[in-house]
C-alpha cells in the first residue's frame, strides 16, 4: 500500500470511528415513537383499571393486570374475577391476559 493509500485509508477509518450527531429526522422519529409508546401505555393502564381495582377490592395487592402472571403464589379467589373480565372489550395486550389464566395449575384451583 502506498503512503497516499495508507493515509486515505487511515482518514476513512478515523471518520468511521467518530460518532456523528443524529439527524433532525432521526430525532423527530425517535421522539414521535416514544410519544406513541407512552400514549399506548397510558391507554392500557386506563383500560386495565377496572380489573386491577376489582382485584384490589378482593384483597390482592396488585399494581397491574399482569401482576399475577408468572407468579408462584396461589390465586384461586382471583380466577372468578379474571374470568368475569374475559368478555370485556380490552385493547389486545390487556385482552391477551386471558390466555395467561391457566386454571389447570394448582395455584389457580380452589383450595380443598
Amino acid at each position: 500500500m502506498s503512503e497516499v493509500d495508507a493515509a486515505a485509508f487511515g482518514a476513512v477509518r478515523r471518520r468511521g470511528c467518530e460518532r456523528s450527531s443524529p439527524t433532525p429526522k432521526f430525532v423527530s422519529n425517535r421522539t414521535k415513537a416514544e410519544e406513541e409508546r407512552q400514549n399506548r401505555e397510558a391507554e392500557y393502564l386506563r383500560a386495565e383499571a377496572p380489573l386491577v381495582n376489582e382485584r384490589r377490592a378482593a384483597g390482592f395487592h396488585v399494581h397491574s393486570a399482569w401482576d399475577m402472571v408468572n407468579t408462584s403464589g396461589s390465586y384461586p379467589k382471583a380466577v372468578p374475577i379474571l374470568l368475569g373480565h374475559l368478555s370485556r372489550p380490552y385493547p389486545a395486550p390487556v385482552a391477551s391476559l386471558s390466555t395467561c389464566v391457566d386454571t389447570t395449575r394448582p395455584r389457580a384451583r380452589p383450595e380443598g
